[in-house]
């Protein structure tokens, strides 16, 4: 999953619950940390990817050889 579908998981779950207002007061967050993450301003902490039921999952790949 992506940043911007971790963005547009957040907006879905927001609309779902009322407003993003709603959403941050049952999950223990501030509106306006939810508002910013959706905004692309902040990335999502664990708080928020916790209620999310997500968690965030680094990882290494092998670059492309160029020729």
């Amino acid at each position: 999953m992506t940043l911007d579908q971790v963005r547009a998981l957040l907006r879905w779950e927001c609309e779902k619950a009322g407003s993003q207002k709603l959403w941050a007061d049952v999950h223990g967050v501030s509106p306006a940390y939810v508002s910013d993450v959706i905004q692309g301003r902040r990335e999502p902490g664990a708080m928020l990817l916790d209620a999310l039921e997500l968690e965030l999952v680094k990882m290494y790949r092998r670059k492309p050889v160029t020729p």
